[in-house]
């Protein structure tokens, strides 16, 4: 089972991440910063169904995603 990142997260600039959780994951509350600094500290991390996936890439798939669906309304 295949879930798009735009049911559970937003984009939201004001968090450090730059993602918001809109739905309850687990133990995660909607409205909740997603992500947390990698060990590196160079990039945010979520966990996103027993997966990691880093936050910019997430941002970059939710904005392609969006432009798409946006060119079906066209």
């Amino acid at each position: 089972m295949r879930h798009e990142f735009s049911e559970y997260l937003e984009i939201d600039s004001s968090v450090p991440s730059r993602l918001r959780w809109t739905k309850q994951n687990g133990r995660i509350a909607p409205g909740d910063p997603a992500g947390t600094i990698h060990k590196n500290k160079k990039y945010y991390v979520i966990q996103y169904f027993g997966t990691k996936y880093n936050c910019d890439d997430v941002i970059k798939t939710m904005q392609a995603e969006q432009q798409e669906n946006e060119e079906c309304f066209d």
